[in-house]
């Protein structure tokens, strides 16, 4: 017997974003400085060595879980050594009740340490606030670690990598209301030679205090039963949704400094964008962005230093420089260059001007935007009456822009034929929508995959910036009868191998190969899906899906039968996570009945071996590439109704969630039709009558 989600999402990709020149996300830093030692504590748990007390001093533990950012109940206390090749961490933990402690880990690396009281060390040696390492010891002196990457905060999803080893060491008290952890970290092991004054990790520390948690209590919980608490030296807020606080939110660990620079880095405030369900933020663009860092100074006798700055991004288009700044109240206003879209690592180090030597250092990736966006949508519809031009707009800096001039090249990829170009020499308004190629010319093009090759070059007419826009237009010609096609299909400039049901209307029903053979609906390149069996596992797992099955490992889809009146199609996949693990061994078969009138019949049959909820359906939505959102549904984009009649339109169903989970307890049958704007409007009829699906309701479904 599994759960079933009684709630639907309407998940819509967001169009890129175009930002103010004044629009800066500003970090606060969490920041110390680690001391040095001359003597290595002798770790045997109990804390009474002498060096430990010219040790960094860490007290004030904040929750990360329930009241987010108030002081823990149960304090935690941190001190912090380095000597040339070790780190050395203690935790002391008030523990009113010894007795209670929870430890069931027994072995190293034991994925069950999860649910032990414990204590964490992260540490990001790199500083890029994406690849980072957890040590773990609970009250028995069990020792787990694992190597860990989180490519996008807010994504929900963390590659994690137990079979990771270093050479560490940890030893543990209990007292009678408190217990200790003594930890020594070799850095040798970690590839370093040795720890030099100057250096910066990404650092966090943490405890899981969880004396009435059994295992398995607290996943889909975010506040904490009975007397859990969870709290952090950096109170993080992961978005990793299998536990109630795993800590996973590197972007939010603090800065720890080796030795003193004479400073603390207060806040840091540039361009960004953070990932939750799709962009938000303002992300870096390609040319001059600001960067304004805030210090704490307490060394009298610093009124300079070197900035030295880094843009790193994939290939070899690298930009760097060096200035001196005084520092006399603090903050320092500077800027870097983004040389290209995808990825740029900024690479930020504070240097002692004299010796040259670095006080401070850290780096963030941050995914650039191209440096043109356009608006196709003329290209995406099939009104005859006017609409608005194919225009661009760059997404750059004044000072760029003034100095450059635009390529533009609309071309067939598959034969390199070149249809219109266009050159731009002025572009002092383009940071608005601007017209360009004549756009009745190329509606008239047959369906296929186009490029816009777009070129943005300086002054003397080199090469500055490339960029290739590739786009699908849909074919004007409808079929002429009800067929099913096992070959090449093309979304969003993307082509590959799909089963394609075709109608004599603009909609086809597809499984995708790039899309993991999800099924879709695809109207004239807008595409609409009603999911497929989902589920969220225990410890690394997180979310099972076959969304999850980027190379198709167990995806698979194949034509049953096919007649003038009715196609069938058996798509069977895993419910698998990012790393190819199926949970439970659980899998699934669908069995999809497409009839010549459009009307089609889902059978799913789901092969479980847990009792964690599965979700079944949920509205998903895809527009095409530079296309608005705003511009491919109506204003009421979904109506969800029931069959007596009740109707309820809105502009998503998230925003009055509580509403709509009521109204489907209201009634046993619904219907659920998407208002593509200018397109056919696929519906969605679904049942709670246990007569037809016996066992299936609001909250079971059964195999």
């Amino acid at each position: 017997m599994t759960k079933l989600s009684a709630a639907f999402f309407i998940l819509l990709l967001l169009s890129q974003m175009s930002v103010a020149a004044d629009d800066l996300v500003h970090r606060k830093i969490v920041f110390t400085t680690i001391a040095k030692t001359m003597q290595a504590p002798v770790i045997d748990g109990r804390l009474n060595d002498i060096v430990w007390q010219d040790a960094t001093r860490l007290d004030n533990f904040l929750l990360t879980a329930g009241d987010h950012g108030k002081p823990a109940t149960r304090q935690t206390a941190v001190r912090l050594l380095y000597d040339g090749t070790h780190l050395y961490v203690a935790f002391r933990c008030e523990e009113p009740n010894v007795a209670g402690i929870k430890t069931s880990s027994k072995i190293t690396d034991d994925l069950d340490i999860l649910y032990d009281d414990r204590v964490e060390v992260f540490l990001d040696l790199d500083h890029n606030h994406r690849s980072y390492i957890e040590l773990a010891v609970n009250t028995a002196g069990v020792q787990f670690d694992q190597r860990c990457y989180n490519r996008l905060h807010g994504s929900k999803t963390c590659d994690m990598d137990p079979s990771f080893n270093l050479f560490w060491r940890a030893k543990t008290f209990v007292g009678p209301d408190y217990w200790n952890a003594e930890i020594a970290i070799d850095v040798t092991s970690l590839g370093l030679d040795a720890i030099e004054a100057g250096m910066t990790w990404g650092l966090n520390l943490a405890r899981v205090r969880q004396p009435d948690v059994e295992k398995g209590d607290e996943f889909f919980k975010r506040q904490p039963g009975g007397e859990a608490e969870y709290s952090a030296w950096a109170p993080v807020k992961d978005y990793i949704r299998e536990t109630i606080s795993n800590f996973h939110a590197p972007l939010q660990f603090g800065d720890a400094v080796f030795g003193d620079p004479g400073f603390a880095v207060r806040e840091l405030a540039f361009r960004s964008a953070l990932y939750a369900f799709g962009p938000v933020g303002y992300p870096s663009l390609y040319g001059w962005n600001p960067l304004l860092i805030d210090l704490d100074l307490h060394d009298a006798a610093l009124h300079q230093l070197e900035v030295d700055l880094r843009v790193e991004p994939e290939t070899v288009k690298a930009w760097s420089h060096s200035e001196v700044v005084d520092v006399g109240d603090g903050a320092i206003h500077t800027r870097y260059f983004i040389p290209e879209n995808q990825e740029n690592k900024i690479v930020l180090r504070l240097l002692d001007p004299t010796t040259k030597k670095q006080l401070y250092r850290t780096s963030y990736i941050e995914i650039a935007p191209p440096f043109i966006e356009f608006n196709l949508y003329s290209l995406y519809t099939r009104r005859l009456k006017a609409v608005e031009p194919v225009a661009f707009k760059l997404l750059t800096d004044a000072e760029t822009r003034n100095s450059s001039h635009l390529e533009l090249r609309f071309k067939n990829p598959r034969n390199g034929v070149l249809i219109q170009q266009v050159d731009i020499a002025d572009l002092s308004s383009a940071d608005d929508f601007t017209p360009v190629f004549d756009t009745a010319a190329l509606r008239r093009l047959p369906g296929g995959v186009y490029a816009i090759q777009c070129l943005l070059k300086d002054e003397q007419g080199n090469l500055r910036a490339e960029f290739t826009q590739r786009l699908t237009k849909f074919d004007p010609d409808l079929p002429q009868k009800f067929s099913v096609v096992d070959g090449e299909y093309s979304y969003g400039g993307v082509s590959s191998r799909a089963i394609q049901i075709r109608y004599p209307f603009p909609a086809r029903f597809v499984f995708w190969r790039d899309a993991s053979y999800i099924p879709i609906w695809d109207c004239d390149q807008a595409a609409m899906t009603n999911e497929f069996i989902e589920c969220w596992g225990a410890g690394n797992q997180g979310c099972n899906e076959p969304m999850q099955d980027r190379e198709r490992r167990y995806s698979r889809v194949e034509l049953l039968e096919q007649s003038p009146v009715r196609v069938v199609v058996h798509w069977r996949y895993a419910l698998s996570d990012p790393h190819y693990m199926i949970y439970r061994n659980e899998w699934v078969d669908e069995y999809y009945t497409m009839y010549a009138d459009g009307v089609g019949v889902r059978q799913v049959n789901l092969w479980p071996n847990s009792d964690t909820r599965h979700e079944m359906m949920e509205v998903l939505l895809a527009k095409p590439p530079m296309v608005h959102t705003e511009q491919m549904y109506d204003d009421l984009f979904a109506t969800l109704a029931n069959l007596k009649g009740e109707v309820h339109s809105n502009k998503g169903f998230t925003g009055n969630k509580k509403f709509y989970k009521e109204f489907l307890r209201s009634d046993d049958d619904f219907i659920i039709e998407v208002h593509f704007r200018d397109r056919m409007h696929p519906f969605t009829v679904f049942s709670f009558r246990d007569e037809l699906l016996p066992g299936v309701t609001r909250d079971h479904v059964t195999a």
